[in-house]
């Protein structure tokens, strides 16, 4: 019965469009991805058929139904924001190190000399700002008092069609909010709030690379003890100690944090340092700088090894299938293996603090070589799906050296997920090509 009864609605609105076809021939494009915005929401059941009234002006009362249920996005930069803007320093254009990349698609490997070619990579212009009245959503977008979206908020989105509240339709970048009022949701007031919490940060190497440095911005306009900080939520326990355990290196406490997940929290005082990084490519000796200066704050009393090799083996995807022959060629070499997820946040600065050489598995546990001296040398194997950005561009900021093995993937329809194997005889000849 629901499938007729959709397809009863369906039909009805594409007979009343047939019908508005002739008064709206001459009317400009914009009305015209108004309305094809409008058919894939009423489709999506966003839309209710309740506000198609097909009577003459057929169109007005189309577009007031539509307004309705949802509304498009205003979007804005935070430097234009009705806000205070702090202002910082996030490095100096940098050079990214050629690298040499073995076994990698053609597209892939052109990507990456058009990288090269390019010049200096400019980081991103560093501040933090603070809002008044703001509200924190799907997973740490920003809206200000007067509805409108702060554009850097929606850092790691930009491959979504639908996240929390939001859903992209029609031609270009369009955003479109489906829940419009926030006066019932959820208020944070006394005192000021720092958002850190930003989309992927269940991610290790994300959280680790770009959420986790901005603290820093925070930390020179204002008092850390005298804030509350807002960071992800419902990403499990093991990533949840990460959070503590990292900002703890900065003095923050367990109970100065915010856990929140995809809800809508509005917040009387927002501060937001905006992302110093643009996925995958570009990031910035500051964050780099930030990174080493955490580590320098611990004391070990042992030092971290000399080379390691990074497995991921123990997650559901992207496994080295013949990791067992990779080690067994390896340790000869002085090569201690980890699996850095099953070490505290602490334990894996240590454990990489002297490393000159890392070889694993390309993935979050990579970005662990920020903590390494500068010049380390980084080997990453991977599937012929994978890309060289992120950990590419990292090793560049440490002053390294980057090479890539891509291997077979043995799950050609999962994409960069599949597992695969490494041709030994080539990983040898690379190690070689390392000066292993």
């Amino acid at each position: 019965m629901r499938g007729a009864g959709g397809q009863k609605q369906s039909v009805f609105l594409n007979v009343f469009l047939k019908r508005l076809a002739a008064p709206l021939n001459r009317m400009n494009g914009a009305v015209f991805r108004y309305i094809d915005c409008a058919i894939k929401l009423f489709r999506r059941k966003i839309l209710d058929r309740s506000w198609i009234i097909p009577i003459s002006p057929s169109c007005v009362l189309v577009f007031a139904g539509f307004r309705h249920k949802t509304r498009p996005v205003i979007r804005l930069s935070a430097f234009q924001a009705a806000g205070t803007i702090y202002t910082s320093c996030n490095g100096v254009p940098y050079i990214r190190i050629p690298p040499k990349v073995v076994g990698a698609p053609e597209d892939l490997s052109r990507e990456l000399c058009v990288k090269v070619a390019d010049g200096p990579a400019s980081p991103l212009r560093a501040a933090a700002i603070k809002l008044h009245r703001a509200a924190v959503m799907a997973g740490g977008v920003v809206m200000t008092a007067d509805g409108k979206v702060v554009e850097e908020s929606l850092i790691n989105t930009q491959f979504w069609r639908k996240f929390g509240i939001f859903e992209r339709h029609g031609e270009g970048d369009t955003l479109w909010l489906t829940q419009p009022s926030f006066s019932s949701r959820r208020r944070i007031g006394s005192g000021p709030c720092v958002l850190i919490k930003q989309n992927w940060d269940a991610n290790y190497g994300h959280w680790l690379i770009e959420g986790l440095p901005r603290v820093a911005l925070a930390a020179e306009h204002f008092d850390l003890g005298q804030l509350r900080f807002i960071i992800a939520d419902g990403h499990g326990l093991a990533m949840e100690q990460v959070y503590k355990d990292s900002l703890a290196a900065f003095g923050i406490g367990s109970g100065q944090l915010i856990f929140l997940d995809w809800e809508t929290v509005c917040f009387d005082e927002l501060i937001y340092p905006l992302p110093m990084t643009a996925h995958p490519w570009t990031k910035s000796l500051r964050v780099v700088q930030v990174l080493e200066d955490l580590a320098a704050r611990y004391h070990f009393d042992l030092e971290g090894a000399k080379r390691i090799y990074v497995s991921r083996n123990k997650t559901s995807q992207r496994r080295l299938v013949n990791e067992d022959a990779i080690l067994e060629i390896v340790s000869k070499l002085g090569f201690v293996a980890v699996c850095p997820e099953a070490l505290a946040f602490r334990e894996q600065v240590q454990f990489f603090r002297s490393a000159e050489y890392i070889i694993g598995n390309y993935g979050a546990a990579l970005t662990n070589l920020v903590f390494a001296p500068r010049k380390v040398s980084v080997l990453a194997l991977t599937s012929q799906f994978m890309q060289d950005d992120f950990i590419w561009d990292l090793t560049s900021l440490k002053d390294g050296n980057y090479t890539s093995l891509h291997g077979k993937a043995l799950q050609p329809h999962l994409g960069y997920h599949s597992d695969f194997e490494i041709d030994l005889v080539e990983f040898e000849a690379m190690l070689a090509c390392i000066g292993l």
